[in-house]
């Protein structure tokens, strides 16, 4: 099923993952033990102690439709939601592409296409915070909420939700993931400030990517891809 190509240290897995997409097949799976050049949505650092976290890049080659590939980040994010479950973890999943305990970060994720004409693979990176070493006050860990697994374990487990819910976004079956990501979305019915609309009250995430936003009483839509919190 997943193939695992191991590195004690890389610039960055979805960085690699990109730079040999053709010479990596579908399902397979790029972990390293360091990045030296970590980095999360727009381009934002992402570093980590040696040996510490889950640093890791899905290789997906088959071919999808351009308008679901979208999708896929909430595939990843259930499947970490459920890893959290299976650990008695109470997680939330934050839109666009993290994944918070209380009000701490745990997961992010980074979904990159390629296109070389046409769409030559995806590359889903995903970054789990596994030892309470190196974080943010802003973080937390699995080992510090009572996760018994290690680093490699951990990998092992997020792979194995991973494929079962891979497998029904491939079946057409999606609306059974964005059930659980709706009803566990950390931001769902909670009023923020978004950058160029300012404060909104969120609701649901739809399958064509869009969030409910209301402001002033009035339903809007904005792409997940472009949803940004903004400061007060």
């Amino acid at each position: 099923m997943f193939h695992i190509l191991h590195f004690e240290s890389i610039d960055s897995t979805n960085t690699y993952a990109k730079a040999n997409i053709t010479n990596l097949n579908h399902y397979d799976v790029i972990w390293a033990d360091y990045q030296t050049r970590g980095r999360g949505r727009r381009d934002h650092q992402w570093m980590a102690p040696k040996m510490a976290h889950v640093m890791t890049s899905i290789i997906i080659k088959e071919e999808i439709e351009a308008n679901r590939i979208q999708q896929l980040t909430q595939v990843c994010a259930v499947s970490v939601w459920q890893l959290c479950q299976s650990l008695g973890i109470k997680a939330k999943i934050k839109w666009p592409n993290d994944i918070y305990v209380k009000d701490k970060k745990l997961v992010g994720i980074l979904i990159e296409s390629v296109f070389e004409k046409e769409l030559q693979g995806i590359v889903i990176g995903t970054g789990i915070n596994v030892k309470d070493e190196g974080l943010p006050s802003s973080a937390v860990c699995l080992q510090s909420l009572g996760s018994p697994l290690g680093i490699k374990e951990t990998l092992d487990s997020f792979l194995h939700y991973f494929n079962e819910n891979y497998q029904l976004f491939k079946a057409g079956e999606y609306e059974q993931l964005l059930k659980i990501a709706n009803e566990h979305a950390y931001l769902k019915n909670k009023t923020v400030y978004l950058q160029e609309y300012g404060k909104v009250e969120i609701g649901n995430l739809l399958a064509d990517g869009r969030i409910e936003i209301i402001k002033d009483d009035q339903l809007h839509y904005i792409h997940v891809n472009e949803f940004s919190l903004a400061k007060k």
